[in-house]
């Protein structure tokens, strides 16, 4: 049976390119009447617009015949994104839905980890208490964690990044039919904010993220994950010890390059455990805002974590069950250029290939 085009793709694609309707017909050379018939299936497309609709947004035809599902965004995260023109955050997330339904097609020959966790505030005490136990069951050591990404990806969770030059847009949890756990992130962020908002998002993943889990907009879910990727990535037990006998603004650079978080979260972080008092708060918060490092903090050695999943699933499918690179375009519905990009992009993987008794392959 011949397969139909999901007229609906026409507008992912197009906003996934960032064009208006307008702009969209006057690069097809045709009225934008026509455009929005076609998106709303009340025009048929022949084959030679395909070809150009095809060229103009820089996909392969069989693009327009893919079942690629946009979902709203979670409830926890509406109140942030407030701030965010619509037509940009829609042009972000279009790109995200498509590289994910992408994905889920590398997924289908390759098994990768499941040691996700959801643990709601209802049954399994604080944010912090969770923290604490995801920290025990993932056996990750006391005092920071030196590669969070890693340790999240070998959970089973994907990391995607964009590229954006917005610090209005940190990263989310991008929702999905199947429960895929997927967290994406602004590849321009720095490092310690990077490994901030990865544990944020992380702390919405296991609380507020399971198939039963019914969110009441009364709750304060940022508030939660706040708490949650403070603890995780600063346990208690473990740094309290960083601030005994009182810590000068100095000294913050060095408690940054060993914690890998932000001068700015270690002062909040010593604040909420008592052990830095409401006064010296204040004062370091002043200093820190007199350098000039309230938007924009010294590196200080903590250094943008690179996800290696993506890059892995590909190079299975490249290296162990013998794709060639023309035929994995094919797969994903991308142009060559488009796939070389990619890899390109998450070219860093550190992460090993192993065979398993199944018919797939493995990640671990």
């Amino acid at each position: 049976m011949q397969p139909e085009i999901n007229y609906k793709t026409f507008e992912i694609a197009r906003v996934s390119r960032g064009y208006s309707q307008k702009e969209f017909a006057e690069r097809l050379n045709v009225e934008q009447g026509t455009v929005s018939k076609i998106e709303r299936n009340i025009l048929g497309v022949k084959e030679d617009l395909l070809e150009r609709i095809s060229a103009v947004l820089n996909y392969p035809i069989s693009f327009f015949y893919e079942d690629i599902i946009l979902l709203s965004p979670l409830l926890t995260h509406y109140r942030k994104r407030k701030s965010l023109a619509t037509n940009v955050l829609d042009t972000i997330e279009y790109n995200l839905f498509i590289r994910k339904h992408f994905f889920k097609k590398l997924l289908k020959s390759v098994d990768i980890p499941n040691r996700i966790l959801h643990l709601n505030t209802y049954d399994n005490g604080t944010p912090e208490d969770i923290a604490r136990l995801v920290r025990q069951k993932w056996n990750i050591p006391r005092g920071p964690i030196n590669n969070l990404t890693r340790v999240v990806e070998t959970a089973g969770i994907i990391v995607l990044q964009i590229e954006y030059n917005d610090n209005k847009l940190d990263g989310e949890l991008l929702p999905d039919e199947d429960y895929l756990p997927v967290i994406y992130l602004n590849k321009n962020l720095s490092g310690d904010r990077q490994r901030f908002t990865l544990a944020h998002e992380l702390g919405h993943l296991i609380m507020h993220y399971a198939k039963d889990f019914i969110p009441s907009m009364t709750d304060n879910f940022e508030e939660e994950a706040n708490r949650f990727a403070s603890e995780f990535l600063m346990p208690e037990n473990d740094i309290k010890a960083s601030f005994y006998g009182g810590v000068s603004f100095p000294q913050l650079a060095d408690l940054k390059r060993y914690w890998k978080v932000s001068m700015a979260a270690l002062i909040r972080r010593g604040k909420d455990l008592g052990m830095i008092n409401e006064s010296r708060y204040k004062s370091l918060m002043i200093q820190l805002s007199r350098a000039g490092y309230r938007k924009s903090e010294p590196e200080f050695d903590v250094k943008k974590e690179t996800p290696t999943l993506i890059y892995q699933l590909i190079k299975v499918h490249l290296d162990e069950l013998g794709f060639t690179s023309e035929e994995l375009a094919t797969l994903l519905c991308v142009t060559q250029s488009e796939l070389n990009s990619l890899i390109d992009f998450y070219s860093n993987s550190p992460l090993k290939v192993v065979h398993n008794t199944h018919s797939k392959h493995s990640l671990k």
